[in-house]
């Protein structure tokens, strides 16, 4: 047979025993009016009888007012939804069978004005056929659901947004207790909900920071909204960088319930721009260092034109003594510091400059001797120097100015290091050694081979793992202001680099501090002899050579021509460039050689070269400068003969150089 619609029954009728006639009205007065504010409708469903007792709320509450609906089986199940029609059908056979006592079912149903509306059902049978064993009566009641409904639908809906948003979203209790937690927190923190729902706040925060964010969370709570980039903590003690946005949640009543934090991962941008400021900052430095190589070198132009004149003419004065007087010692001091100011020029000026230096083989236990030598008169007799030399020759293919003030400055360090100890140690060593396999470093790159190995090693106080980071960077230092410039190992370390070695360093507080420099070695079958230069010059004369001598420095001028005079040539000093090119534009053969400063107003020393070879005069050039960074040897390609020689120069130096020129080898 097909199955009767459920009918509805009026409340009321359950309430007619019991009671005088008003109570009974007040209760069903009571009863209608609750159903009619829980939008609920009564039924009794007689199905022998197919026949269903409604409430008469129900027409209001499930389509126009007054409205009838229909009272038979087929009548109310044609209202069903086509899609949900099967399964109330099932159900109810399930329940009228005699399977089951209670029928509960949710489905769509068309109101009298024709909309669907959600409806829950919920009915118990009260009676069975004895025979049959099937329900005789169901009374129950149907409730209007589609704001429910609706309201499940949103919420299923934004919890699957959520869900799948990449961004990481969290929910907490007032209590801080972990409430809800999406994928995109577990990608960003590396936490799963299971981890975390019904678990405390903290439960992720390292007990060191907990406080903070417990003190942020609860400022939320009362009210504060909280907007920021942070440095996060993830799962495994790592962290990462988010742009986090926090919110009280309140329900439809007004009452706070808990914070909502919404997360999105910017480590990668944080990265690039770390990145982008490192590189601004190397830009600036950069920038910083030419302008500081710029200045560098017009001092240095000027500095070593006085320098050539007092070490020039202490030389003349020397020379125009007789042996044995007793103002040549004082001479020689004079021209000692002389030569040792001259050398801390060339030092200075080899930080700015682009080209390669002057290498050679440097044996670097001399090296080390003198430069211990050097430290012993500066540094306190508290800190004790310990050298430890290789065996044999420790050579190395470098320039040896650049490589001692690297191990001053390395020194310097330990020294500042051990200040305050009065049983310093302070050792300086040199070592031979064969890498067999790659080793690390902090500077440079270590491949297998033969290396010197020089050790810098103290037991002051040592630096902590966040300062030996930043130990290469130009400008950082630990001093105090006015104490160090920090770029003694930023410049150590291009030095390193460029002479194909690497630097590395181990520190602790407390412990001391050890720096090993490596430098590749030179094998001794292969390097030319390593000792100092001779000091024996052979006497350079002349026979009455005329030559021009140009400086716009007066005092270089006026030496360089009584110092060639002196020699045996007839010397002419000019102030101008421009003068001395008109002079022998007029007779280019005025002069057997020309002397000309690089750095002049108006008409440099390579201007002249040029001017005289477009003339087509051939004289041999001599050019001298202090600071020559504009000079590139191609350029002298094709130009003649052009010799250069750097200022300060000895006068011996000079002679040979015009020598040279004036007669060179056949």
């Amino acid at each position: 047979m097909s199955l009767p619609a459920p009918a509805f029954p009026r409340p009321s009728r359950f309430f007619e025993t019991g009671g005088t006639q008003e109570s009974r009205d007040d209760q069903g007065e009571a009863l209608d009016l609750a159903m009619e504010t829980s939008h609920l409708v009564w039924w009794d469903w007689r199905i022998e009888e197919n026949r269903i007792t409604i409430h008469p709320a129900g027409p209001c509450i499930l389509g126009q007012d007054g409205m009838p609906l229909p009272t038979d089986a087929d009548g109310w199940l044609d209202r069903v939804h086509p899609d949900d029609l099967v399964r109330v059908r099932e159900s109810l056979e399930a329940c009228v069978s005699g399977g089951q006592a209670r029928w509960d079912c949710e489905h769509r149903f068309r109101a009298c004005g024709g909309q669907w509306l959600w409806v829950a059902n919920h009915g118990r049978v009260m009676k069975f056929d004895e025979v049959t064993k099937r329900a005789v009566r169901l009374i129950g009641t149907t409730q209007d659901i589609e704001t429910r409904k609706r309201a499940d639908e949103a919420r299923a809906r934004d919890s699957a947004l959520l869900t799948h948003i990449q961004d990481a979203i969290y929910c907490l209790d007032t209590d801080l207790n972990y409430t809800y937690w999406n994928a995109g927190a577990e990608s960003l923190y590396g936490w799963s909900a299971t981890d975390l729902l019904g678990r405390h706040f903290t439960l992720r925060i390292p007990p060191a920071q907990a406080s903070a964010h417990v003190a942020l969370l609860r400022r939320v709570l009362a009210g504060e909204t909280f907007s920021a980039e942070i440095e996060c903590p993830a799962r495994g003690d790592s962290v990462v960088w988010a742009d986090v946005q926090a919110y009280r949640l309140q329900d439809d009543q007004g009452r706070v319930v808990g914070v909502m934090t919404v997360a999105r991962d910017i480590t990668q941008r944080r990265r690039e721009q770390a990145e982008r400021l490192h590189m601004e900052r190397q830009l600036a430095q950069s920038q910083k260092m030419e302008t500081l190589g710029t200045l560098a070198g017009g001092i240095a132009h000027d500095f070593n034109n006085l320098l050539a004149a007092i070490l020039g003419y202490a030389e003349i004065a020397g020379a125009l003594l007789p042996e044995g007087h007793p103002a040549l010692t004082k001479l020689d001091k004079v021209t000692s510091a002389g030569k040792r100011a001259a050398e801390l020029v060339r030092r200075i000026t080899a930080f700015s400059r682009a080209g390669e230096q002057t290498r050679a083989p440097v044996n670097l236990n001399h090296l080390v001797q003198e430069t211990l030598s050097l430290l012993r008169a500066s540094l306190p007799t508290t800190i004790a120097l310990e050298p430890g030399l290789a065996p044999g020759e420790a050579l190395t293919l470098g320039d040896a100015t650049q490589l001692q003030q690297i191990l001053l400055n390395c020194c310097a360090n330990s020294a500042h290091a051990l200040q305050g100890r009065s049983d310093g140690h302070l050792f300086v060593g040199v070592e031979s050694l064969q890498l067999t396999e790659p080793a690390p470093a902090q500077s440079g790159s270590l491949h297998p081979g033969p290396y010197v190995r020089l050790r810098v090693r103290d037991d002051g106080s040592g630096m902590p793992p966040e300062v030996l980071t930043h130990i290469f960077e130009p400008f950082f230092t630990t001093r105090a202001a006015g104490e160090g410039t920090g770029l003694g190992l930023a410049f150590a370390q291009g030095i390193v680099a460029a002479h194909g070695g690497a630097i590395c360093v181990e520190s602790r507080p407390g412990a001391g501090t050890c720096l090993d420099i490596y430098l590749p070695a030179l094998r001794q079958n292969s390097a030319a002899t390593a000792s100092s230069p001779t000091c024996a010059d052979r006497a350079v004369r002349g026979a009455g050579e005329a030559i021009a001598v140009i400086d716009d420095e007066e005092s270089i001028s006026l030496l360089a021509q009584q110092a060639l005079d002196f020699n045996g040539y007839r010397a002419t000093a000019f102030s101008r460039a421009h003068d001395c090119l008109e002079r022998l534009l007029d007779r280019p053969d005025a002069f057997r050689l020309v002397i000309t400063d690089q750095t002049m107003p108006r008409m440099t020393g390579m201007d002249l070269l040029k001017a005289l070879r477009a003339a087509g005069n051939p004289v041999p050039v001599l050019i001298l400068s202090g600071y020559a960074r504009g000079i590139e040897p191609t350029e002298l390609i094709g130009l003649g003969r052009v010799g250069f020689l750097g200022k300060p120069f000895d006068l011996s130096a000079l002679c040979r150089e015009v020598e040279r020129l004036l007669h060179p080898p056949i």
